[in-house]
This record gives structure tokens, sequence and C-alpha cells, in this order.
């Protein structure tokens, strides 16, 4: 564990997912991310922390149907991850 846990934080701003933002490790260390591929968008996107989200059954598929999913890694560093479009 790095030792940036014991810095004074200033808010959910602060922070990244491993790392304050004021340690050198924020922007060099990277950590493993689990995307999936959305064709509606056409780019790799991460995955949430809740999946079942994922697919709306309603909308995206028929009774019997299967839908085939695309997982990929992808090593970021928290500055990375942080400065990923929202949209």
């Amino acid at each position: 564990m790095c030792n940036c846990k014991n810095m004074a934080g200033y808010g959910d701003d602060s922070w990244g997912k491993h790392h304050h933002i004021a340690c050198e490790k924020y922007a060099t260390e990277k950590n493993p991310y689990l995307f999936y591929y959305e064709e509606g968008v056409e780019a790799w996107v991460p995955v949430p922390e809740k999946t079942e989200h994922l697919i709306v059954v309603d909308d995206q598929l028929d009774n019997d149907e299967r839908m085939q999913l695309y997982f990929r890694r992808i090593d970021m560093t928290d500055k990375q991850i942080a400065e990923m479009p929202c949209d």
C-alpha cells in the first residue's frame, strides 16, 4: 500500500481509486481496469461496478435471443481514468 493513503484529502476530488492526486504514483502507476466494447458509441467503456444495467433486456433482446459482449483489460493510471471523457 502506498503511503499517500496517509495524506490529507480535500474532498472526493483529491483521490483517485488508488492514490492521492499529489502522490507521484497518481500519474505513473498503472492498475488493471475492465472495459467492455459499447457498439452504440463504438468505443471501449469502463465496466460499471454494477453490471446488471449493461443490457436493457426490454429494448436490446428478443425472447431467446443471444448477445455477445467483449471485455478487455486496460492498464491505466488514476490520472488517465480521471481524464477520460464522461460521455
